[in-house]
């Protein structure tokens, strides 16, 4: 997973029982339009957190449940990277 998030340009990834976070570097390659849209269509699970930091919420409170969801969400983030 280490790997997946430093190609796409993830500084950090955060995971605990009530969420998690995901810090972007300045020069990531997440399209910013797949992020504006998971705040946009889902406001109760993601925010942003200052410019480079997107927050989720949900209960993680398993740990295979929370790495699921990362992976996952990684794997989301690579569906919708930049050139």
């Amino acid at each position: 997973m280490r790997l997946r998030a430093k190609s796409l340009g993830i500084r950090r990834i955060e995971g605990h029982e009530k969420g998690g976070f995901v810090e972007f570097s300045d020069s990531n390659h997440v399209d910013p339009a797949f992020l504006i849209g998971l705040l946009q269509k889902q406001p109760q699970r993601y925010k942003l957190d200052g410019p480079s930091k997107l927050k989720f919420s949900l209960d993680l409170s398993e740990r295979p449940k929370r790495l699921t969801f990362i992976s996952e969400l990684l794997e989301q983030f690579e569906q919708h990277r930049l050139s």
